[in-house]
C-alpha cells in the first residue's frame, strides 16, 4: 500500500471523499425580547478528506422554545471529531434575563441583551414597554426605548447562495436571523431579521422559520414563539458518487458540481 493510502487509512486504488458541512443550530425563543438566531458553521473554505466507509453522525438542533435556549447542531465522525454549533438565546421576559447563545436573545423592559458566542449579540431594552431584538449572524439586535424593534439580520445573502438554492433551503438565502422585539404600545407587525427570524406585534407573535435557525418573534400580551429549528448539509464533489448508505432520510441533491446530503433531522450517512 503506498504510504500516503496507509496515512489516510485509505485500501490500494480508493480516494477520499473532500467533505464540506454546513451546521445550522436551532434558534431561540422569543418573549417581549426577541429571540436568537442560531449559529450558522461550516468548512467551506478547507474540506476535509474522509476515507471511503466513514460514518459521519448528525444531529439537528431543535427549536428553542419561547424564552428558550435554541437546540445544539452536531456533526461527529472519526476524521471531523465532534463539532457542536449550539443554539441561539432566548429573549427576555419582564423580570429577568435573556440568555446567552449562538446569537444573543433580545433585552426586555430595562434588561440587557446577551452576548452571542458566535454571532450578533441582542439589542438591549432602556424602557419599561421596550422589547429589544434577537441578534442575527451578522449583525446584532436592534436596541428599544419605549417601543420594539426588528430583528437583526442571519447570514449574509451571498454566503451560502449555491447550497440554498441546490437544496431548496433557507429563507432567501439565509440562515438564523434575528426575532423582533415588541412592546405594549405597538399594533403593527415588526419584521424578523431576514433569515428565518419571527415577526413580533403587542398582540401577537411569529416562530422563526422551521429548519432556518431563525430566532422565535415576540409579543406583550401573549406569549412569545419559538424559533426556528436548525438544519445539517453535506457535500461532496458529485463525481464521487451516492454515499454507501445513510439514516435519517436525509434528502439528497445535485448541482454546482456537488452532491448534497439535506439533514432536517438527525441521521448519519456512510462514504
Amino acid at each position: 500500500m503506498p504510504l500516503g493510502a496507509a496515512r489516510f487509512g485509505l485500501q490500494s486504488g480508493e480516494t477520499g471523499y473532500d467533505v464540506q458541512y454546513l451546521i445550522v443550530s436551532g434558534g431561540g425563543g422569543g418573549e417581549i425580547g426577541g429571540g436568537g438566531g442560531g449559529g450558522a458553521v461550516d468548512n467551506v473554505s478547507s474540506p476535509t478528506t474522509l476515507p471511503q466507509g466513514e460514518t459521519i453522525t448528525v444531529t439537528v438542533g431543535g427549536a428553542g422554545n419561547r424564552q428558550s435556549v435554541g437546540g445544539t447542531s452536531t456533526v461527529a465522525s472519526t476524521t471531523f471529531g465532534t463539532i457542536n454549533v449550539v443554539g441561539g438565546g432566548g429573549g427576555s421576559a419582564s423580570n429577568d434575563n435573556a440568555d446567552a447563545g449562538a446569537c444573543g436573545g433580545g433585552g426586555a423592559r430595562n434588561n440587557s441583551g446577551k452576548a452571542g458566542n458566535i454571532g450578533g449579540n441582542g439589542g438591549n431594552a432602556s424602557g419599561v414597554n421596550a422589547g429589544a431584538a434577537g441578534g442575527g449572524m451578522t449583525a446584532n439586535g436592534a436596541n428599544a426605548s419605549n417601543g420594539g424593534a426588528t430583528g437583526a439580520a442571519g447570514t449574509a445573502n451571498a454566503t451560502y447562495s449555491n447550497w440554498t438554492t441546490d437544496t431548496s433551503s433557507g429563507v432567501g438565502g439565509r440562515f438564523c436571523g434575528g426575532g423582533a422585539g415588541t412592546s405594549k404600545t405597538v399594533n403593527n407587525t415588526i419584521s424578523g431579521g431576514a433569515g428565518g427570524g419571527g415577526n413580533a406585534s403587542a398582540n401577537g407573535s411569529g416562530a422563526g422559520t422551521v429548519n432556518s435557525g431563525g430566532g422565535g418573534g415576540s409579543a406583550w400580551f401573549n406569549a412569545g414563539s419559538a424559533g426556528g429549528s436548525g438544519i445539517v448539509i453535506l457535500r461532496y464533489p458529485e463525481a464521487k458518487g451516492e454515499a454507501a448508505s445513510t439514516t435519517g432520510s436525509p434528502s439528497t441533491h445535485t448541482g454546482s458540481g456537488f452532491r448534497y446530503y439535506k439533514f432536517t433531522s438527525s441521521g448519519s450517512v456512510t462514504l
